[in-house]
């Protein structure tokens, strides 16, 4: 694929992925009120606020604001190339929320034939996957998908606070704080019910949001490409080298090595493999050669062609 097809199909993988995310916040978070960290939550806190309740305001305008706030200071403290890889997504995300409002789409469409009682649920998994699924196609393609990424990676740069706990505190940080303007389920739908309490509920599935997110993304950034290495260290090189090419059709390599309590040269072949294929291949070698010594890892990011 040559460079700027490459470049075409990261850009439509962007689009497709902030779309999602969008998608998600729309039709789920936004009418559920369940933050789930983020500018997404952000604004989600505000939408409940008095500034939420006014006739001019519209949650994209809170979105572009703070997106434009934020590429000001990944530009500062982060660097140019960050900005260049931030900026379309910090522009799609809330103009794509502009286009749902303006196009008339009613947030709660896929929301209004569920029980009030089952919203922060549905939203949870149903907005919580498509949000996830959004995220890990932008990360696949080694793209920011712009809002808290700025921040966290300021933290990660300026305070060396790894990246992985920064996404975590700044989310789970924002959930915990939304429990004090977000009302409850029941509060929305009954205007009548004036008594403030701390919305524990949605702070919990917020949280639990947060971590699904996280471990969704991870499996689609790495682990959707995870297969099994095989390590054998034999005497019979020639005849596992051919059963691997003729069973599996899958390269390897050969390397040299020395026993470090024999001090005995050996071979060892090193053949990355499906999850499934390990399992043929750890028979078979009891049968070509009950004395070789092998061991399988896990494999999370193949880069290349490995066949």
């Amino acid at each position: 694929m040559s460079k700027h097809k490459r470049i075409l199909k990261d850009i439509l993988e962007v689009i497709i992925g902030v779309f999602m995310m969008a998608f998600s916040y729309y039709f789920f978070f936004k009418p559920s009120s369940l933050c789930n960290g983020g500018i997404s939550g952000i604004t989600i806190i505000i939408n409940n606020t008095p500034l939420g309740k006014l006739d001019w305001y519209r949650d994209w305008m809170f979105m572009y604001f703070v997106q434009a706030i934020l590429l000001v200071c990944a530009l500062i403290f982060v660097g140019k190339d960050f900005f260049l890889k931030t900026i379309l997504a910090c522009i799609l995300d809330p103009t794509f929320n502009l286009l749902f409002d303006k196009c008339g789409a009613n947030p709660e469409y896929f929301l209004q034939v569920i029980p009030s009682s089952n919203w922060y649920l549905i939203s949870m998994l149903v907005g919580g996957l498509i949000s996830a699924v959004g995220i890990g196609i932008c990360l696949r393609v080694n793209s920011s998908t712009g809002g808290m990424d700025i921040l966290q990676k300021i933290l990660q740069q300026k305070l060396h606070i790894p990246y992985s706990k920064s996404m975590y505190l700044t989310d789970w940080l924002v959930v915990i704080c939304s429990g004090f303007f977000i009302s409850n389920l029941s509060q929305i739908k009954n205007q009548t019910v004036n008594e403030w309490v701390y919305n524990i509920e949605m702070v919990l599935y917020g949280m639990i949001t947060v971590w699904l997110t996280g471990y969704i993304c991870d499996y689609l950034a790495l682990n959707a490409k995870t297969r099994r290495t095989a390590y054998i260290i034999t005497n019979n090189v020639d005849v596992i080298r051919n059963y691997i090419f003729e069973e599996f059709d899958r390269g390897l390599t050969i390397v040299d090595c020395i026993g470090g309590y024999t001090n005995q040269e050996r071979k060892m072949i090193i053949c990355t493999i499906e999850k499934a294929q390990c399992y043929i291949l750890r028979d078979k070698l009891k049968e070509l050669d009950p004395l070789a010594f092998t061991f399988f890892s896990e494999t999370k990011e193949i880069v290349g062609d490995y066949v």
